[in-house]
């Protein structure tokens, strides 16, 4: 199958500095859902910005390119990223208000959307198409009249989902969307991006923490450690046989009623392991059917 998305040796940086990110070879398929995951700081975020050209001032893509159906992405003018971002690549942020505007109804940001992509207002039949996605995402029309602090923190996730899924595009970047919400509110956050994707086919990447939220909800998993994709497989392969030592620390610190006996309780890594991990010079191998892992011996 064709992938929708290509990230082949991604390497980003910030000037002189050695890279923070990369080499990266990643790819998604059509209607997968790719979670990546790591510890703060491992490049995770990074990634997803870099998806979507939002990386922060001061850095750069340095190697690599990434590409959207076999269309690069870079370099591409700021003009055109604006027809690629929320119709080809939306982005579900970790905090609603990071893209919500305090002071203006969720109505209003409706509408300017639909003015700034298609030049139009907001009613008839662009009204009716928000009006569905609202209800996909199980929110009433009448959100549309709130502010976005007289919604709850759920409400806004999801309406923020809706933003991302009106112009149905191909890719959905959703960073940590669910971390700061309780428990019941993060399930039905994750089970209407499942059920967005089944209905639109879109494929979602999935930035997290939770190891045990992507099992349930990932196609494929990816692991970040120290800047570097350290292991990249199936979800099931992934939780069955890991096999770069970091995933398997990962694992262990998961909460679980039942005993692993393949897996041993979890002990802070060295230094010197660290330093291992983050050797760039360590090539991804394949490990598994689709499964790779940055090992030194198959």
């Amino acid at each position: 199958m064709t992938a929708l998305l290509e990230i082949r040796g991604l390497v980003v940086g910030y000037g002189d500095a050695p890279p923070v990110l990369g080499p990266i070879d990643l790819d998604m398929r059509a209607g997968e859902l790719v979670g990546l995951v790591g510890e703060s700081g491992g490049g995770k975020s990074t990634l997803s910005r870099a998806v979507l050209n939002d990386l922060p001032a001061g850095a750069n893509i340095l190697e690599g390119n990434i590409a959207l159906n076999g269309v690069p992405l870079y370099p591409v003018q700021p003009q055109a990223w604006r027809a690629i971002r929320w119709k080809q690549i939306a982005y579900v942020p970790q905090a609603a208000l990071n893209i919500l505007n305090p002071v203006r109804r969720i109505g209003a940001q409706f509408g300017d959307m639909v003015a700034d992509h298609y030049g139009v207002a907001l009613a008839g039949e662009w009204m009716q198409k928000v009006i569905d996605v609202l209800t996909a995402v199980r929110l009433e029309p009448a959100v549309l009249r709130c502010y976005p602090h007289q919604l709850s923190g759920g409400m806004r996730q999801r309406v923020c989902i809706a933003m991302a899924m009106l112009f149905q595009p191909q890719l959905v970047v959703a960073d940590e969307p669910t971390s700061a919400l309780d428990v019941v509110s993060q399930r039905l956050v994750l089970q209407t991006l499942l059920e967005l994707r089944d209905k639109f086919g879109t494929a979602i990447l999935l930035v997290g923490h939770d190891l045990a939220v992507m099992a349930q909800v990932a196609d494929r998993i990816g692991i970040l450690f120290a800047g570097q994709l350290v292991e990249y497989g199936p979800a099931r392969a992934i939780f069955k046989e890991p096999a770069h030592p970091y995933a398997r620390r990962l694992l262990q610190a998961v909460p679980s009623i039942r005993v692993r006996s393949d897996l041993p309780e979890a002990t802070f890594p060295s230094e010197a392991d660290r330093q291992h991990w983050s050797d760039r010079s360590i090539p991804m191998r394949l490990v598994g059917p689709n499964h790779q892992a940055r090992c030194e011996t198959q």
